[in-house]
């Protein structure tokens, strides 16, 4: 029996299910091993970096280890991109294995996986030295360059490769809106009517004039002066012309149009997005989810055309054919349905509007364009040409199915004729000059992957780092979440003051690792490892170079605390009762660590204080140092407090009252009311509560 190693559980059931017996598919649970992130873990003269067993991933390997010694044959289906063909190297080197084929399984149907196994080849070394690359990258800046953060500015946590220039856009972005200052434009409108017909029609140029040169006028006196020329002025419809305008479909989704899409049709962040679209693709609803290609196979284009006729018609398809943007791997289909004819069972109400968001997109890109009439209307009046235009739909095509613009504005401009037309009233119109709009999660993963920065496959988890700071409690788990270099607020992107310290210092002392331009070139030359084109030691070695030259220090962690973090480290553990690290006062990344997984939790209220206290007078209890400043502590001692709760005696009061009770209403008294206090309040609240229903 063959063996087939992926990475998730939920994508093995289904693999299991579609080949039942002669295979056993089992899962890694994603990466098995990985760089320690207790230590730098780069050998700084060979530039290797040293891989550890992730701590929870022994029992997962002795597992997969046991399997693959009985298999007749190992295969490795990993994710089909450099992360999966990474995680597929590693586990060839952790389980030890000598006789192994790889198989990509580019959508999770029974001919998905059926193609996979029939074209099974070995794992493509260029893609691990790729990854690798990009992954020791990122712990040399990251580590190399956080301790001198942290110690600059004592709330910042962390520096990134990707991270920190997509901050620095962000951060640019928020001055240059600061920094706007917002200047008068204008325009003259003419109010007309014609046959009882009323529109508008703006000034545009002088007659004569081929530019539309008064369309924005920046001197409020020339708008004035305009609209005197033409008060009394005859006006005249000197042409009326007539022009279809199509508007095409957009391509079928890639990774970054999906995130951006499902960010901003339907409100989902792009990391909720992408594990909605995991689950999709692991339950064999769509292909595989990372991709930079808008390319279709033969297969799926002849899918949406049956599709595309059988429910509108002939005149509604077009086969289309999209270009990739340069640079683009093409190692995937486009984002689509693997069956546009599959039941769909078991989504949620969010996973439901994302599969039919994919499936509308996909339909869309095979259909005819949308079709438009568009009229202008030419006015003069003096020496001044005017128009008024208006757009009516005449064919929907895609847009019967998929609509990519918020609103289509359509104005009828019917019963117009060429002619005599009355002016009623010319009016200035005024405005301001607007700031550029802050960026939404959606447009900056676009503004990312314009300018070539990261990977579409990373765009949501580095909004993600940037937005969220989570703190822990002592047994591991979030008690906090609060904004950290970034706040979103109605769908905008705000730096915090924290994120536009932390670009200032780091772009102020590293400016050219943190350029835009020279972080899109490293993205460059790890696409070049992945082709062969480029080793893992050049990029590597050439980027360590220029680290070296800006002087960091990458011995990680052996700097001195500052004394503001040593004594904000003793503040945290007396107000959260927990115990300092050896070495807080002369390891900094190990005094910052401490620092941010115990600071900030809320206080305890009122209430729980005060029935903490009831609690351990009760039973006799010693309250825990920190229960009024630690909402957690208090919590626990209250939790375990109310398990471990003896069953003390009522009062003689309430025995009396019970047995009164009892005499009254005829209840029978229940076993152990003299002995257990809890066992005698519930009778006396059951008796009260039926002689009140009895007065009543």
């Amino acid at each position: 029996m063959d063996l087939i190693i992926v990475e998730s559980p939920h994508k093995a059931q289904t693999i299991n299910k579609i080949l039942g017996s002669g295979y056993t598919v089992k899962a890694s649970v994603g990466h098995i091993r990985d760089l320690s992130p207790k230590e730098l873990n780069v050998d700084l003269e060979t530039l290797k970096p040293k891989y550890s067993i992730i701590p929870d991933k022994h029992k997962i390997i002795g597992e997969l280890k046991k399997a693959s010694e009985k298999a007749g044959s190992v295969i490795i289906a990993s994710d089909p991109d450099r992360e999966g063909e990474a995680i597929g190297w590693h586990l060839t080197k952790a389980l030890n294995l000598k006789n192994y084929k790889r198989a990509e399984f580019h959508e999770i149907t029974e001919k998905g996986i059926k193609d996979g196994l029939k074209h099974l080849r070995t794992l493509d070394m260029n893609l691990v030295s790729a990854q690798e690359a990009r992954r020791v990258l990122d712990r040399l800046i990251g580590y190399g360059l956080s301790p001198d953060l942290r110690k600059a500015i004592n709330d910042a946590k962390s520096a990134g490769r990707v991270q920190t220039a997509a901050l620095r856009i962000i951060v640019e972005r928020e001055k240059e809106i600061k920094n706007f200052i917002p200047e008068d434009r204008y325009g003259v409108e003419l109010n007309l009517e014609q046959n009882g017909n009323k529109f508008i029609a703006t000034v545009v140029r002088k007659d004569g004039e081929e530019k539309n040169t008064l369309t924005e006028i920046k001197d409020k006196s020339l708008a004035e002066k305009i609209v005197g020329y033409l008060q009394g002025k005859p006006a005249d419809i000197i042409n009326i012309t007539h022009k279809d305008i199509k508007r095409n479909p957009p391509a079928p989704f890639t990774t970054s149009t999906y995130q951006q899409a499902v960010n901003s049709m339907l409100g989902i962040s792009g990391e909720e997005a992408m594990k909605i679209a995991q689950k999709l693709y692991e339950e064999g609803y769509i292909t595989y989810m990372r991709t930079d290609s808008v390319r279709l196979s033969d297969e799926a284009i002849g899918m949406a055309k049956g599709y595309i006729i059988s429910k509108f018609g002939d005149k509604y398809f077009e086969n289309r054919v999209y270009k990739n943007k340069d640079g683009s791997q093409d190692a995937h289909e486009a984002i689509r349905p693997a069956d546009v004819n599959k039941f769909i069972n078991g989504l949620s109400e969010d996973e439901l509007k994302v599969y039919n968001l994919i499936l509308n997109r996909f339909i869309a890109s095979q259909m005819s364009s949308a079709i438009y009439d568009q009229t202008v209307i030419t006015v003069k009046s003096g020496g001044v040409i005017a128009e008024a235009h208006a757009s009516v739909m005449k064919f929907k095509g895609y847009k019967s199915v998929y609509n990519d613009e918020e609103k289509d504005d359509e104005n009828v401009l019917a019963g117009i004729e060429k002619g005599k037309v009355k002016m009623l009233s010319v009016n200035v119109k005024n405005w301001k000059t607007k700031p550029p709009a802050r960026f939404t999660e959606s447009s900056i993963i676009k503004e990312l992957e314009d300018k070539g920065i990261g990977r579409p496959s990373t765009y949501a988890q580095t909004v993600k780092n940037l937005k969220m700071r989570a703190y822990k409690g002592k047994d591991g788990k979030i008690v906090k979440i609060e904004p950290y270099y970034i706040a979103i607020k109605e769908k905008k992107i705000i730096p915090t003051e924290l994120g536009i310290k932390a670009v200032e210092y780091l772009v102020g002392k590293f400016d050219k690792l943190f350029d835009v331009n020279y972080t899109a070139l490293m993205e460059e030359k790890l696409d070049e490892i992945a082709k062969g084109k480029l080793t893992y030691k050049d990029v590597v070695k050439e980027i360590y170079d220029n680290l070296k030259n800006h002087n960091i220090d990458f011995t990680f962690g052996d700097y001195i605390p500052s004394p503001k973090q040593i004594e904000y480290a003793e503040r945290v553990a007396k107000e959260r009762g927990v115990a300092l690290p050896e070495c807080y006062k002369t390891n900094g990344r190990i005094c910052s660590e401490f620092i941010e997984n115990n600071k900030s939790v809320p206080k305890a209220s009122e209430k729980q204080i005060e029935l903490a206290e009831k609690l351990a007078k009760e039973q006799c209890l010693s309250l825990p140092e920190g229960y009024k400043e630690n909402i957690e502590i208090c919590s626990k001692f209250i939790d375990k407090a109310f398990k471990t709760q003896p069953a003390y005696r009522p009062s003689e009061k309430q025995i009396a009252f019970a047995e009164k009770l009892s005499e009254e209403k005829g209840l029978k008294l229940p076993k152990g009311y003299k002995e257990n206090a809890k066992v005698c309040k519930e009778f006396i609240d059951k008796a009260m509560k039926k002689k009140r229903k009895n007065n009543n």
